[in-house]
């Protein structure tokens, strides 16, 4: 096993130098001088092996306690690359903007293939969105405590008159948290706000079937 005057002591050579602890880990001396914790283990019948950072920032002790972790996560049937993989992604996703979900969402739209028409309203409210909210973290503002922000800057548009409006960014801010929700555990504030606004009524337009009526209109 290594000690960590033996880490410190160690000298980098022509070659990438291996030095096992205990368990699979292992500290890589590299010709340039640099040290690394890794971890080989088997998974799902594969050899595979596993970062934990350079030395001596990631100390020994810190090394055997990432390496007892990831021994951990393999007894209970996991790969810890994965999870460690896993990791990574929801904290890149936890530090993106409610403005580079929104951009997400519509480019999505435009990739499915929805019509001009939809596109360009779903670009006017994202564009609505983002000049209010659009540099606030995601994780931010998709919980409840969001909700009685998000519901007073809709009745300003409410009060306006804007309705119609007003349905529309409601409708696509829901649509933008459930997009930026991959873990599915955020609370979508934008959600069920129909007893809180003012509902428009449609003006029923029947056809007309009538040939009088009809040729009358032309």
């Amino acid at each position: 096993m290594l000690t960590d005057t033996a880490c410190r002591n160690l000298k980098p050579r022509g070659f990438s130098l291996k030095k096992s602890d205990s368990g699979g880990l292992y500290l890589l001396v590299k010709p340039n001088g640099s040290k690394h914790w890794y971890l080989a283990y088997r998974f799902g019948g594969r050899q595979k092996k596993l970062s934990f950072g350079p030395y001596p920032v990631v100390t020994l002790a810190a090394a055997r306690e990432c390496r007892d972790a990831a021994k951990l996560a393999l007894s209970q049937g996991s790969d810890p690359g994965l999870l460690k993989q896993i990791a990574k992604r929801e904290r890149a996703m936890a530090k993106m903007t409610f403005g580079e979900r929104a951009d997400d969402f519509y480019a999505k739209q435009k990739a499915e293939g929805l019509a001009q028409k939809t596109l360009i309203r779903t670009e006017r409210m994202v564009r609505y969105l983002k000049a209010e909210f659009g540099d606030r973290p995601f994780d931010d503002v998709a919980r409840q405590e969001f909700r009685p922000e998000f519901l007073g800057w809709l009745k300003k548009y409410e009060k306006t008159g804007k309705l119609e409006t007003v349905g529309r960014l409601r409708s696509t801010a829901e649509q933008i948290f459930d997009y930026g929700d991959a873990a599915g555990t955020c609370i979508n504030p934008a959600r069920n706000l129909g007893k809180q606004l003012i509902k428009k009524t449609a003006v029923p337009r029947p056809a007309l079937v009538d040939p009088v009526a009809a040729g009358t209109l032309f």
